[in-house]
Parts: C-alpha cells; sequence; structure tokens
C-alpha cells in the first residue's frame, strides 16, 4: 500500500501513525477518540461526553483539558512522579478556524485544538478527511497533527475544562524520547525507522529538532498544505515560531 493507504493488520511493527490510522479505520461508533498504552480515562468520562454530545446536539469535537501524569518509569528522572490536574469547570463552544487562526500566532496552544488524543471526534468528520487527504494521520506526530487538521475541518467543537482523561508519560512514550532525550536511544531510532519505512518524514520547512515548538509546527504546516494553502489568513507565525 502506497503511505497514504492505510495498511492491512500485520504481524509486524507499524509507524505510530500508520497504527493509528490503522486502529481508527476499524473502529466502529459514532465518535473515536485514541487512548495510549499508558494514558487513561476519568471513571465519569464516557457518562459526562454522552452528556455533553447530547446536550450540544452532536458536536463534530468534543475536547477537554489534559490532565498529565508522568510515570515513575519515564526516562527523565526530573519529571518523574508529577501529576497535572486542571480544575477547570468551563464548557463552551468554539469555531474551529477561529482557534486554528489563534493556535497559528501562538496566542493558544496546540492542545486547545480537538485532537483526537484529548479529544472525542465524530466519525463522520473522520471520514471527511480520509477521503480528502487519503488517510487520517500523514505525518510523523500524528496526535498533535489532528488538533490542527480537525480545527479546520469542523464548524464547531465543545470544549471543557474538566479534564476526561489523563495523559501519561512513561519510559516507553515516543515524544519523551524524541522530545526530552538526545533522540539516540532505541525508542527514538525506532520511531524513526519505522516513520522513515511507511514514508512519513518532517515537514521540509520546519527543522527536524528535538524542541516542543517542533511537533506543532511541522503539523499545522502539514494541515495547511493538505488543506488551506491558499488562505493567508490561516499561516504560521514564522518569528513565533523561531522564538520558541
Amino acid at each position: 500500500p502506497s503511505p497514504l493507504q492505510p495498511r492491512p493488520i500485520q504481524d509486524v511493527p507499524l509507524a505510530m501513525s500508520v497504527n493509528w490510522d490503522l486502529a481508527v479505520s476499524v473502529a466502529r461508533g459514532e465518535y473515536v477518540m485514541v487512548v495510549g498504552d499508558d494514558d487513561a480515562l476519568m471513571p465519569y468520562a464516557l457518562r459526562e461526553l454522552d452528556r455533553l454530545i447530547v446536550q450540544h446536539d452532536r458536536p463534530e469535537a468534543v475536547h477537554w483539558y489534559r490532565a498529565l501524569y508522568a510515570w515513575p518509569t519515564i526516562a527523565v528522572d526530573s519529571e518523574a512522579n508529577f501529576l497535572f490536574l486542571p480544575l477547570r469547570r468551563d464548557c463552551r463552544v468554539y469555531s474551529g478556524r477561529d482557534r486554528l487562526r489563534l493556535a497559528a500566532r501562538y496566542e493558544i496552544g496546540a492542545d486547545m485544538l480537538p485532537m483526537i488524543y484529548a479529544s472525542v471526534i465524530r466519525s463522520d468528520l473522520i471520514d471527511r478527511h480520509r477521503e480528502l487527504a487519503g488517510r487520517v494521520f500523514p505525518t510523523v506526530y500524528p496526535d498533535v497533527y489532528s488538533g490542527y487538521a480537525f480545527a479546520y475541518l469542523a464548524e464547531r467543537y465543545v470544549s471543557v475544562g474538566v479534564p476526561m482523561g489523563i495523559a501519561g508519560l512513561s519510559g516507553f512514550s515516543n515524544g519523551v524520547a524524541t522530545l526530552l532525550q538526545d533522540r539516540t536511544g532505541g525508542i527514538a531510532r525506532e520511531f524513526r525507522e519505522l516513520n522513515e519505512a511507511a514514508g512519513l518524514r518532517p515537514h521540509p520547512t520546519v527543522p527536524d529538532l528535538g524542541l516542543w515548538p517542533v511537533p506543532q509546527d511541522d503539523s499545522f504546516q502539514y494541515a495547511r498544505d493538505l488543506f488551506f494553502r491558499d488562505d493567508a489568513t490561516l499561516a504560521l507565525d514564522r518569528r513565533g515560531m523561531v522564538e520558541r
């Protein structure tokens, strides 16, 4: 299969984005989310998400502020055993493209967009993305990319301050290996090699560096190439990128 086609199930390691494409392609249900193996949902999450979906007349996405937990196994000792738990109680409805403009100017973070790692996405929106782009996760940073892409494609989305899940960072996290370490370890090496084998490469306009802004900038540029290349109001703040 070409890099833009989800691959059939096979008994070999897959690049993170290819694995996510496969998982989402076989998901059944009106709304879809991705939960990592070191993450968790809150006990109330499904009940509250169902209530919000009904209350807001089936929005294209429901996003939440993420709780964060650094496992004791995280490969950066100073970050271990850390828990961040938002205590917000607000609920807002946003225009996806308005929020995307704010993110492009660094006025809000990418985690404030409807990324599938901290949101439920309506399945017909996922299908629309696949029809337009050939696959759902065409970059090396599938979680971050999905926020930009679905923000553009969604007419509106609901955002709640109450966390519906906890994002974990552990000794096996790709993000930790590629952004918090020197990128020479086994996990980072496998991440890079599997991406290369799948034809997934960093965006040519963004430096391939182990720095926090890089996944955001790389993801934005890929979403722009696919969906809004001709929209001058949706452009990355290059100066802001370099400063960060």
